[in-house]
């Protein structure tokens, strides 16, 4: 469990998280969001290692929600999530054989 505010949020509803400037958005299942006023790094710690991965430096995804992926984007429902050239290796050894692969 997560704070979000007053609510407490399980993550395995976060489907991915987007950073802008001092706040993080949270999207979760039917286009709603959270906002918190915290840095993505300090939501990275709090959030388990194993079910989310970053692969950009403004976005955290949860491995659950993954539809499709590419060496340059991931694709989570209508939403294309970019990956850094730089997390590209890690990105795809996490996701290799788990999901589907698109190009």
């Amino acid at each position: 469990m997560i704070q979000a505010g007053e609510r407490k949020l399980d993550s395995r509803a976060i489907r991915f998280v987007q950073a802008s400037h001092v706040l993080v958005e949270g999207h979760l299942p039917g286009g709603e969001t959270v906002v918190w006023r915290s840095t993505l790094t300090a939501l990275e710690e709090v959030l388990p290692p194993q079910t989310f991965l970053r692969p950009h430096r403004s976005f955290l995804v949860n491995l659950s929600w993954v539809d499709a992926w590419s060496p340059e984007r991931i694709k989570i429902g209508t939403s294309t999530i970019p990956v850094s050239r730089g997390r590209r290796e890690e990105v795809e050894s996490r996701l290799r054989n788990s999901f589907l692969h698109f190009g």
